[in-house]
């Protein structure tokens, strides 16, 4: 049975890491957890649609946190509580901010299922198969026409989620379960909402001609990824590719055919290695392992850093320069140098306002005192120094941050 999430797996990264998944390797979820979290609040709601939100968010964030949550049937322990709370957040954030809120008719976490005909059938005897965040009746609507179709909507929590994740995959395969079993729909509604930003991105698919043949070259186009997802070689493995698909690949640091790539006793002399590609593929694999390793270590060093030979890692204080609040009239003044401060604002408040959303940094408003009060080294003019010393103290602050990575020892 192929899944739209393993598939999806398969298309970012190799064949081999679905025999790990398979195997239920583990694998660090910490960063996968408010995602988790955001979705089972937005199903919550869904499916209650006359609750209370906020009642339904806490409930959810509770069950999370003290029991954990079960997917296709395998417990999962209890979740991070900041994770739980950072994904009821942006739920609730997104309801928040979209007009028109959840329709009543809506059903969440639907379970879609086709063999190997596209046609439907029960889970149990599913070549391919899909959770789909939410369904139900919508309607296309114009001054000639008004036509009922069937809406299929997935949740993300990226910050990156755009019109391009219409195309993706995972969406094709949810497009065409929904066809598959509602096969009388004049349209299928296809959405992608980015629950950080509130936006709701979406396209249509009208079952005409053109519409159908859309469906079949997906389902061709997907009938090619299974094909690879049940390949094996004579060991009854997948075949791995370690290299660049190695990047954002979960189980990196748990496959054998990655650190096997790795040189062993390597001396980093340039003309130790001479075949350039073999040298790019170790580089992608380590700097997949680092990735992966930074996950953990982010989440281990919160509270202090770990001491190691010659140094640590984890987070250090590291202290910037920042705009004030009140940077942009500063800026202004300087720049304009208006005889009448307050008419200038008055009359000027969307030049304020620009500067204002620009967010200058500490190298934008340095370069502008360059240019107000030119001169570098020994040919600067004392004055000008002066002054550029008194507009970044006019409008720069000074910020304590942290730091993930690498402290050498003194």
């Amino acid at each position: 049975m192929h899944r739209s999430t393993t598939l999806n797996l398969l298309l970012r990264t190799c064949p081999a890491a679905l025999d790990m998944y398979d195997a239920h390797v583990p694998y660090d979820r910490e960063v996968y957890q408010y995602g988790v979290a955001a979705h089972a609040v937005m199903e919550a709601i869904v499916k209650q649609p006359d609750h209370d939100p906020a009642e339904l968010a806490e409930s959810v964030v509770r069950e999370l946190v003290t029991n954990g949550r079960s997917f296709y049937g395998h417990a999962e322990p209890p979740m991070d509580v900041h994770a739980a709370t950072d994904g009821r957040d942006v739920a609730l954030g997104w309801l928040a901010r979209d007009f028109d809120g959840i329709d009543p008719r809506w059903q969440a976490e639907t379970m879609l299922s086709v063999d190997r005909n596209w046609n439907p059938c029960e889970h149990r005897n599913a070549w391919l198969h899909a959770i789909i965040d939410v369904t139900g009746p919508c309607t296309y609507e114009d001054e000639e026409m008004a036509v009922e179709g069937v809406l299929h909507r997935d949740w993300k929590g990226s910050w990156v989620t755009s019109a391009d994740d219409l195309h993706t995959l995972q969406l094709k395969i949810q497009t065409c379960l929904v066809a598959a079993n509602n096969p009388d729909a004049a349209f299928i509604r296809r959405q992608v909402t980015n629950l950080r930003t509130g936006q709701t991105f979406s396209e249509d698919l009208w079952m005409d001609d053109e519409g159908r043949e859309t469906l079949a070259q997906w389902r061709r186009d997907i009938a090619h990824v299974c094909a690879q997802a049940e390949a094996v070689g004579p060991d009854g493995r997948r075949v791995a590719r370690p290299g660049p698909r190695c990047g954002g690949c979960p189980y990196v640091l748990t496959c054998s055919d990655a650190t096997q790539g790795l040189p062993m006793g390597w001396t980093c002399d340039r003309d130790e290695y001479t075949d350039i590609v073999q040298l790019a593929r170790y580089y992608a694999i380590i700097d997949a392992m680092r990735t992966e390793m930074a996950k953990t270590l982010r989440h281990a060093t919160k509270e202090a850093p770990i001491i190691v030979d010659g140094g640590e890692v984890g987070y250090q204080a590291r202290v910037t320069r920042v705009a004030t609040d009140d940077a942009p009239e500063a800026l202004a003044l300087a720049w304009f140098k208006p005889d009448n401060w307050s008419q200038w604002q008055r009359e000027n408040e969307e030049t304020l306002g620009l500067l204002a959303a620009a967010k200058l940094g500490a190298g934008q408003i340095k370069a502008i005192g360059m240019v107000l009060f030119p001169g570098r080294g020994d040919s600067a003019i004392a004055e000008f120094k002066e002054m550029r010393a008194d507009l970044e103290d006019a409008t720069l602050t000074e910020k304590t941050g942290a730091v993930f990575g690498v402290t050498k020892g003194k």
